[in-house]
Protein backbone atom coordinates (compact mmCIF):
# COMPACT_ATOMS: atom_id res chain seq x y z
CA UNK A 1 0.00 0.00 0.00
CA UNK A 2 1.32 3.52 -0.58
CA UNK A 3 2.97 5.06 2.73
CA UNK A 4 -0.23 6.99 3.44
CA UNK A 5 -2.18 4.01 4.19
CA UNK A 6 -2.42 1.82 7.24
CA UNK A 7 -2.25 -1.73 5.79
CA UNK A 8 -2.71 -3.67 9.35
CA UNK A 9 -6.04 -0.96 9.90
CA UNK A 10 -9.29 -1.10 8.25
CA UNK A 11 -11.44 -4.00 6.98
CA UNK A 12 -12.48 -5.78 3.91
CA UNK A 13 -15.70 -7.94 1.86
CA UNK A 14 -14.67 -10.71 -0.14
CA UNK A 15 -17.00 -10.53 -3.07
CA UNK A 16 -17.25 -14.15 -4.09
CA UNK A 17 -20.36 -13.92 -6.83
CA UNK A 18 -17.40 -11.91 -9.10
CA UNK A 19 -15.42 -14.89 -8.85
CA UNK A 20 -13.97 -15.41 -12.13
CA UNK A 21 -16.55 -13.55 -13.96
CA UNK A 22 -15.75 -10.94 -16.93
CA UNK A 23 -19.02 -9.40 -16.87
CA UNK A 24 -18.48 -5.46 -16.74
CA UNK A 25 -19.93 -4.23 -13.50
CA UNK A 26 -19.18 -1.66 -10.53
CA UNK A 27 -20.28 -3.54 -7.62
CA UNK A 28 -18.95 -1.14 -5.18
CA UNK A 29 -19.56 2.81 -4.45
CA UNK A 30 -18.85 5.37 -1.90
CA UNK A 31 -21.16 7.92 -0.10
CA UNK A 32 -18.50 10.77 0.52
CA UNK A 33 -20.87 13.07 2.81
CA UNK A 34 -22.34 9.87 4.84
CA UNK A 35 -18.82 8.32 4.90
CA UNK A 36 -20.00 4.90 3.68
CA UNK A 37 -19.30 2.20 1.65
CA UNK A 38 -22.32 0.04 -0.06
CA UNK A 39 -21.93 -3.12 -2.44
CA UNK A 40 -23.28 -6.11 -3.82
CA UNK A 41 -23.69 -9.21 -2.43
CA UNK A 42 -24.49 -12.08 -4.54
CA UNK A 43 -27.14 -14.99 -4.03
CA UNK A 44 -28.98 -17.51 -5.57
CA UNK A 45 -32.27 -15.62 -4.67
CA UNK A 46 -30.76 -12.52 -5.94
CA UNK A 47 -28.78 -9.63 -4.82
CA UNK A 48 -28.52 -7.77 -1.83
CA UNK A 49 -26.67 -4.55 -0.94
CA UNK A 50 -24.75 -3.72 2.34
CA UNK A 51 -23.63 -0.36 3.32
CA UNK A 52 -20.42 -0.23 6.42
CA UNK A 53 -19.44 2.75 8.21
CA UNK A 54 -15.77 3.37 6.21
CA UNK A 55 -13.76 3.71 9.17
CA UNK A 56 -15.15 1.17 11.05
CA UNK A 57 -16.70 -1.22 9.10
CA UNK A 58 -19.50 -1.56 11.47
CA UNK A 59 -23.03 -2.64 9.24
CA UNK A 60 -25.42 0.72 8.73
CA UNK A 61 -27.65 -1.20 6.76
CA UNK A 62 -28.62 -4.77 4.41
CA UNK A 63 -31.26 -4.36 2.02
CA UNK A 64 -34.14 -6.84 0.90
CA UNK A 65 -33.17 -9.10 -1.92
CA UNK A 66 -33.19 -8.03 -5.39
CA UNK A 67 -33.88 -9.44 -8.73
CA UNK A 68 -32.71 -7.61 -11.64
CA UNK A 69 -34.32 -8.14 -14.92
CA UNK A 70 -33.41 -10.98 -17.14
CA UNK A 71 -31.05 -11.36 -19.46
CA UNK A 72 -31.12 -9.54 -23.22
CA UNK A 73 -29.15 -12.21 -24.28
CA UNK A 74 -28.42 -15.65 -23.11
CA UNK A 75 -25.08 -15.60 -20.73
CA UNK A 76 -21.76 -16.72 -22.44
CA UNK A 77 -19.91 -19.87 -21.77
CA UNK A 78 -17.43 -17.37 -19.75
CA UNK A 79 -20.62 -16.19 -17.80
CA UNK A 80 -20.17 -12.37 -18.96
CA UNK A 81 -23.46 -11.94 -19.01
CA UNK A 82 -24.69 -8.51 -17.75
CA UNK A 83 -24.38 -7.62 -14.29
CA UNK A 84 -26.03 -5.38 -11.67
CA UNK A 85 -23.63 -2.35 -10.67
CA UNK A 86 -24.34 0.07 -7.65
CA UNK A 87 -23.39 3.85 -7.89
CA UNK A 88 -23.89 7.16 -5.06
CA UNK A 89 -26.18 9.87 -6.61
CA UNK A 90 -26.91 13.17 -4.77
CA UNK A 91 -29.80 15.15 -4.91
CA UNK A 92 -31.31 17.79 -3.01
CA UNK A 93 -28.43 17.67 -0.73
CA UNK A 94 -28.84 14.07 0.01
CA UNK A 95 -26.69 10.47 -1.39
CA UNK A 96 -28.94 7.57 -2.56
CA UNK A 97 -26.81 3.90 -3.05
CA UNK A 98 -28.48 3.49 -6.47
CA UNK A 99 -28.79 -0.49 -8.24
CA UNK A 100 -29.28 -0.85 -11.27
CA UNK A 101 -29.21 -3.39 -14.30
CA UNK A 102 -29.66 -3.84 -18.16
CA UNK A 103 -32.27 -6.33 -18.96
CA UNK A 104 -35.98 -7.43 -20.40
CA UNK A 105 -38.93 -6.53 -18.22
CA UNK A 106 -42.44 -8.63 -18.96
CA UNK A 107 -40.49 -10.55 -21.35
CA UNK A 108 -42.16 -14.82 -21.91
CA UNK A 109 -43.66 -17.14 -24.47
CA UNK A 110 -46.35 -14.64 -25.14
CA UNK A 111 -44.83 -11.53 -24.95
CA UNK A 112 -41.55 -10.12 -26.64
CA UNK A 113 -41.17 -7.71 -23.45
CA UNK A 114 -39.20 -4.31 -23.69
CA UNK A 115 -35.65 -3.46 -22.59
CA UNK A 116 -34.83 -1.68 -19.68
CA UNK A 117 -32.68 0.01 -16.95
CA UNK A 118 -34.16 -0.77 -13.59
CA UNK A 119 -32.98 1.17 -11.07
CA UNK A 120 -33.73 0.40 -7.05
CA UNK A 121 -32.99 3.57 -4.58
CA UNK A 122 -31.62 3.45 -0.81
CA UNK A 123 -31.02 6.68 1.09
CA UNK A 124 -27.38 6.12 1.90
CA UNK A 125 -27.98 7.20 5.57
CA UNK A 126 -30.35 4.62 6.22
CA UNK A 127 -30.58 2.03 8.68
CA UNK A 128 -31.62 -1.61 9.46
CA UNK A 129 -31.84 -4.91 8.14
CA UNK A 130 -33.48 -6.12 4.85
CA UNK A 131 -34.55 -2.42 3.56
CA UNK A 132 -36.58 -2.58 0.89
CA UNK A 133 -36.15 0.54 -1.65
CA UNK A 134 -37.28 3.62 -1.19
CA UNK A 135 -38.53 3.55 -5.03
CA UNK A 136 -37.69 1.48 -8.05
CA UNK A 137 -37.90 2.99 -11.18
CA UNK A 138 -37.48 1.10 -15.21
CA UNK A 139 -36.38 2.99 -17.73
CA UNK A 140 -36.99 1.97 -21.10
CA UNK A 141 -34.14 2.13 -23.49
CA UNK A 142 -32.78 0.49 -26.88
CA UNK A 143 -29.42 -0.07 -26.03
CA UNK A 144 -27.21 -2.32 -27.63
CA UNK A 145 -24.03 -0.97 -25.46
CA UNK A 146 -23.03 1.81 -23.85
CA UNK A 147 -25.31 1.82 -20.71
CA UNK A 148 -24.51 3.87 -17.70
CA UNK A 149 -26.30 5.01 -14.92
CA UNK A 150 -24.34 7.96 -12.99
CA UNK A 151 -25.02 10.75 -11.05
CA UNK A 152 -25.75 13.10 -13.41
CA UNK A 153 -25.58 16.72 -11.32
CA UNK A 154 -29.60 16.69 -10.48
CA UNK A 155 -30.86 13.17 -10.22
CA UNK A 156 -29.70 9.90 -11.65
CA UNK A 157 -28.50 9.74 -15.10
CA UNK A 158 -29.31 7.16 -17.63
CA UNK A 159 -27.46 6.95 -20.84
CA UNK A 160 -26.79 4.93 -23.85
CA UNK A 161 -25.75 4.15 -27.49
CA UNK A 162 -29.27 4.39 -29.09
CA UNK A 163 -29.92 2.28 -32.13
CA UNK A 164 -33.57 2.96 -34.00
CA UNK A 165 -34.63 5.59 -31.38
CA UNK A 166 -34.60 9.55 -31.25
CA UNK A 167 -33.82 8.85 -27.22
CA UNK A 168 -30.51 9.35 -25.91
CA UNK A 169 -30.62 9.78 -22.23
CA UNK A 170 -33.20 9.83 -19.09
CA UNK A 171 -32.95 11.75 -16.01
CA UNK A 172 -34.70 9.90 -12.86
CA UNK A 173 -35.66 12.21 -9.71
CA UNK A 174 -35.32 10.06 -7.47
CA UNK A 175 -37.73 10.81 -4.90
CA UNK A 176 -40.89 11.02 -7.50
CA UNK A 177 -39.69 7.94 -10.13
CA UNK A 178 -40.32 11.16 -12.91
CA UNK A 179 -38.41 10.36 -15.92
CA UNK A 180 -36.98 13.22 -18.54
CA UNK A 181 -35.90 11.57 -22.00
CA UNK A 182 -33.21 13.74 -24.04
CA UNK A 183 -33.67 12.89 -27.87
CA UNK A 184 -32.36 14.10 -30.50
CA UNK A 185 -33.63 17.53 -30.50
CA UNK A 186 -32.11 18.03 -26.82
CA UNK A 187 -28.88 17.61 -27.85
CA UNK A 188 -29.06 20.48 -30.81
CA UNK A 189 -26.64 23.32 -29.84
CA UNK A 190 -27.79 26.40 -31.30
CA UNK A 191 -24.96 28.37 -30.79
CA UNK A 192 -22.25 26.82 -33.31
CA UNK A 193 -23.22 26.61 -36.61
CA UNK A 194 -24.62 23.43 -38.56
CA UNK A 195 -21.23 23.29 -40.44
CA UNK A 196 -19.62 23.09 -36.89
CA UNK A 197 -21.45 20.71 -35.26
CA UNK A 198 -22.36 17.86 -37.57
CA UNK A 199 -23.25 14.51 -35.78
CA UNK A 200 -24.17 13.63 -33.00
CA UNK A 201 -24.07 14.22 -29.71
CA UNK A 202 -24.42 12.77 -25.94
CA UNK A 203 -25.33 13.47 -22.33
CA UNK A 204 -22.50 13.71 -19.72
CA UNK A 205 -24.78 15.31 -17.21
CA UNK A 206 -28.01 16.85 -16.61
CA UNK A 207 -28.38 19.83 -13.59
CA UNK A 208 -28.72 23.31 -13.85
CA UNK A 209 -30.69 24.64 -17.03
CA UNK A 210 -30.70 21.36 -19.15
CA UNK A 211 -28.70 18.56 -20.46
CA UNK A 212 -24.85 19.15 -20.69
CA UNK A 213 -23.77 17.76 -24.32
CA UNK A 214 -20.60 16.66 -25.41
CA UNK A 215 -20.40 16.64 -29.22
CA UNK A 216 -18.49 14.25 -31.22
CA UNK A 217 -17.19 16.69 -33.56
CA UNK A 218 -16.13 19.22 -30.78
CA UNK A 219 -17.62 21.63 -28.64
CA UNK A 220 -19.67 21.16 -25.21
CA UNK A 221 -22.12 22.58 -23.08
CA UNK A 222 -26.24 23.17 -22.27
CA UNK A 223 -27.98 23.91 -25.41
CA UNK A 224 -29.54 27.45 -25.43
CA UNK A 225 -27.22 28.06 -22.21
CA UNK A 226 -23.82 28.49 -22.61
CA UNK A 227 -21.51 27.23 -25.09
CA UNK A 228 -17.62 25.98 -24.15
CA UNK A 229 -15.96 28.72 -26.80
CA UNK A 230 -16.98 31.23 -24.69
CA UNK A 231 -15.02 29.78 -22.08
CA UNK A 232 -12.27 28.83 -23.47
CA UNK A 233 -8.83 28.56 -21.74
CA UNK A 234 -6.52 31.66 -23.23
CA UNK A 235 -4.38 30.80 -25.73
CA UNK A 236 -6.27 27.74 -27.67
CA UNK A 237 -6.63 28.04 -31.32
CA UNK A 238 -9.73 29.37 -32.70
CA UNK A 239 -11.39 28.65 -36.42
CA UNK A 240 -11.41 31.93 -38.08
CA UNK A 241 -14.11 30.69 -40.46
CA UNK A 242 -16.28 28.90 -37.98
CA UNK A 243 -16.48 25.88 -39.13
CA UNK A 244 -14.33 23.80 -36.51
CA UNK A 245 -15.21 23.89 -33.03
CA UNK A 246 -12.36 23.32 -30.35
CA UNK A 247 -12.37 21.66 -27.16
CA UNK A 248 -13.48 18.34 -26.51
CA UNK A 249 -14.81 16.61 -23.31
CA UNK A 250 -12.58 13.81 -21.89
CA UNK A 251 -14.54 13.26 -18.82
CA UNK A 252 -17.47 14.49 -16.42
CA UNK A 253 -18.83 14.36 -12.83
CA UNK A 254 -22.04 15.79 -11.30
CA UNK A 255 -20.79 19.36 -11.04
CA UNK A 256 -18.06 19.22 -13.30
CA UNK A 257 -16.88 18.81 -17.13
CA UNK A 258 -12.86 18.06 -18.20
CA UNK A 259 -11.79 19.20 -21.43
CA UNK A 260 -9.20 18.98 -24.12
CA UNK A 261 -8.13 21.79 -26.16
CA UNK A 262 -5.99 22.23 -29.15
CA UNK A 263 -3.10 24.81 -28.98
CA UNK A 264 -1.94 26.31 -32.32
CA UNK A 265 -3.07 24.70 -36.13
CA UNK A 266 -3.43 21.18 -36.36
CA UNK A 267 -0.51 19.53 -37.42
CA UNK A 268 2.27 16.65 -36.38
CA UNK A 269 3.58 19.61 -33.75
CA UNK A 270 -0.21 20.30 -32.12
CA UNK A 271 0.11 21.06 -28.23
CA UNK A 272 -2.39 20.67 -25.52
CA UNK A 273 -4.38 21.84 -22.79
CA UNK A 274 -6.18 20.50 -20.11
CA UNK A 275 -9.35 22.57 -18.71
CA UNK A 276 -12.32 21.59 -15.99
CA UNK A 277 -15.48 23.73 -16.58
CA UNK A 278 -18.46 24.49 -13.72
CA UNK A 279 -21.38 21.91 -15.61
CA UNK A 280 -24.06 24.46 -14.59
CA UNK A 281 -22.76 28.01 -16.06
CA UNK A 282 -19.15 26.44 -18.02
CA UNK A 283 -16.97 28.85 -16.16
CA UNK A 284 -13.22 28.08 -16.09
CA UNK A 285 -12.35 26.46 -13.09
CA UNK A 286 -9.09 25.46 -13.94
CA UNK A 287 -6.47 24.62 -16.83
CA UNK A 288 -2.83 22.88 -17.40
CA UNK A 289 -0.73 23.21 -20.49
CA UNK A 290 -0.74 19.47 -20.64
CA UNK A 291 0.37 17.52 -24.51
CA UNK A 292 -1.53 14.66 -24.54
CA UNK A 293 -4.79 14.67 -26.78
CA UNK A 294 -6.99 11.90 -25.15
CA UNK A 295 -7.96 11.05 -21.55
CA UNK A 296 -7.00 7.09 -20.43
CA UNK A 297 -10.09 4.94 -19.87
CA UNK A 298 -10.97 4.79 -16.36
CA UNK A 299 -14.07 4.28 -14.34
CA UNK A 300 -15.72 0.96 -13.61
CA UNK A 301 -15.37 -2.10 -15.50
CA UNK A 302 -18.53 -1.09 -17.24
CA UNK A 303 -17.15 2.02 -18.81
CA UNK A 304 -14.03 0.07 -20.25
CA UNK A 305 -16.08 -2.04 -21.83
CA UNK A 306 -18.63 0.21 -23.64
CA UNK A 307 -16.42 3.45 -24.41
CA UNK A 308 -18.65 5.75 -22.14
CA UNK A 309 -17.67 8.86 -20.88
CA UNK A 310 -15.16 8.11 -18.50
CA UNK A 311 -16.13 9.77 -14.78
CA UNK A 312 -14.25 12.86 -13.64
CA UNK A 313 -12.43 11.73 -10.11
CA UNK A 314 -12.88 14.45 -7.50
CA UNK A 315 -11.51 14.25 -4.19
CA UNK A 316 -14.41 14.05 -1.56
CA UNK A 317 -14.04 17.75 -0.23
CA UNK A 318 -14.40 18.60 -4.08
CA UNK A 319 -10.91 21.01 -4.22
CA UNK A 320 -9.39 18.33 -6.59
CA UNK A 321 -9.79 16.80 -9.76
CA UNK A 322 -8.18 14.02 -12.02
CA UNK A 323 -8.72 13.43 -15.59
CA UNK A 324 -6.67 10.90 -17.25
CA UNK A 325 -2.74 12.84 -17.22
CA UNK A 326 -4.01 15.53 -15.96
CA UNK A 327 -4.52 16.92 -12.05
CA UNK A 328 -6.47 19.80 -10.92
CA UNK A 329 -6.78 22.36 -7.93
CA UNK A 330 -10.20 24.13 -8.54
CA UNK A 331 -9.51 26.50 -5.87
CA UNK A 332 -6.09 28.46 -7.24
CA UNK A 333 -7.46 27.18 -10.87
CA UNK A 334 -4.00 25.47 -11.43
CA UNK A 335 -2.83 22.58 -12.19
CA UNK A 336 -0.52 19.41 -12.80
CA UNK A 337 0.17 17.27 -16.21
CA UNK A 338 1.97 13.92 -15.42
CA UNK A 339 1.54 13.01 -19.53
CA UNK A 340 5.07 11.44 -21.42
CA UNK A 341 7.42 14.46 -21.77
CA UNK A 342 10.98 13.33 -23.49
CA UNK A 343 11.70 9.74 -22.15
CA UNK A 344 9.26 10.62 -19.50
CA UNK A 345 6.51 7.21 -19.61
CA UNK A 346 2.69 8.24 -20.20
CA UNK A 347 0.44 8.04 -16.58
CA UNK A 348 -3.04 8.27 -15.78
CA UNK A 349 -4.41 9.51 -12.65
CA UNK A 350 -7.39 7.43 -10.84
CA UNK A 351 -7.96 9.53 -7.65
CA UNK A 352 -6.96 12.60 -5.38
CA UNK A 353 -7.10 12.75 -1.65
CA UNK A 354 -8.09 15.82 0.04
CA UNK A 355 -4.80 16.87 0.61
CA UNK A 356 -4.09 17.31 -2.62
CA UNK A 357 -2.10 13.72 -3.78
CA UNK A 358 -3.04 12.08 -6.76
CA UNK A 359 -2.58 8.13 -7.28
CA UNK A 360 -2.86 6.50 -10.68
CA UNK A 361 -0.24 3.91 -12.85
CA UNK A 362 1.96 3.83 -15.88
CA UNK A 363 -0.28 3.20 -18.71
CA UNK A 364 2.57 2.30 -21.31
CA UNK A 365 2.77 -1.20 -19.54
CA UNK A 366 1.30 -3.84 -21.27
CA UNK A 367 3.09 -6.57 -19.70
CA UNK A 368 3.51 -7.66 -15.92
CA UNK A 369 2.02 -5.49 -13.20
CA UNK A 370 1.28 -1.93 -13.77
CA UNK A 371 3.75 0.71 -12.14
CA UNK A 372 1.97 2.47 -9.69
CA UNK A 373 2.78 6.49 -9.42
CA UNK A 374 1.66 9.47 -6.87
CA UNK A 375 2.03 12.82 -7.37
CA UNK A 376 1.83 16.18 -4.66
CA UNK A 377 -0.78 18.42 -6.97
CA UNK A 378 1.35 21.31 -4.83
CA UNK A 379 4.59 19.91 -6.37
CA UNK A 380 4.26 17.97 -9.71
CA UNK A 381 6.69 15.92 -9.90
CA UNK A 382 5.31 11.92 -9.91
CA UNK A 383 7.43 9.27 -8.16
CA UNK A 384 7.45 5.66 -8.91
CA UNK A 385 5.74 3.72 -5.92
CA UNK A 386 7.22 0.09 -4.90
CA UNK A 387 6.12 -2.59 -7.42
CA UNK A 388 2.63 -4.15 -6.22
CA UNK A 389 1.28 -1.27 -4.63
CA UNK A 390 -2.18 -1.21 -4.66
CA UNK A 391 -3.79 2.04 -5.24
CA UNK A 392 -6.46 4.37 -3.94
CA UNK A 393 -9.74 3.74 -5.66
CA UNK A 394 -11.93 6.42 -3.73
CA UNK A 395 -10.32 8.15 -1.10
CA UNK A 396 -12.92 9.10 1.76
CA UNK A 397 -12.74 11.18 4.97
CA UNK A 398 -9.95 9.39 6.85
CA UNK A 399 -9.81 6.34 4.92
CA UNK A 400 -9.82 5.27 1.23
CA UNK A 401 -11.43 2.10 -1.03
CA UNK A 402 -9.05 -0.27 -2.48
CA UNK A 403 -10.17 -2.80 -5.19
CA UNK A 404 -7.62 -5.61 -4.87
CA UNK A 405 -7.79 -9.67 -5.79
CA UNK A 406 -7.50 -11.28 -2.34
CA UNK A 407 -5.09 -14.54 -2.23
CA UNK A 408 -3.23 -13.77 -5.63
CA UNK A 409 -7.08 -15.33 -6.89
CA UNK A 410 -9.96 -14.50 -8.80
CA UNK A 411 -12.31 -13.02 -6.43
CA UNK A 412 -12.66 -9.46 -6.10
CA UNK A 413 -12.58 -8.20 -2.31
CA UNK A 414 -13.73 -4.73 -1.36
CA UNK A 415 -10.78 -3.05 1.13
CA UNK A 416 -11.21 -0.08 2.99
CA UNK A 417 -7.42 1.10 4.67
CA UNK A 418 -7.08 4.19 7.25
CA UNK A 419 -4.78 6.66 6.39
CA UNK A 420 -1.74 6.74 8.77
Amino acid sequence: MPKAYDKGKGWSQPLEWMAGSTAPAMPVTVAPRADTVAYLLGSSGGFTVEARDAGSGELRWSSKSWTPPSPVEEPSADGAAEAPSVATVEQDGREYIVVWAHGMEGKDELHDGKEVVRLAVFPADGSGDGTAPARQVSVPVDAPSGVQVRDGGDGALVTWEPVGSDTYGVSVDLTTGKRTAFGYEDLDMPQCGPASCIGGGKVVGAGGEGPVVSMETGGFGIPGRWFNEDFAPEGVWKDPYGDEINGRVTAASPAHVAAVWRVGEAGLDARWKWSVHDARTGELRAQVDCDAEDVAEQGSLRERASGGTPELSVSPDGRYATAGPAAFDLETGEGVCVAGDGDRKEMHLLSVTNDGIGYGYVTEETEGPQTGVQVDLAGGEPEALPAGTDLPFRPLRDTALFLPLIGGGDTPAVQVLHRR
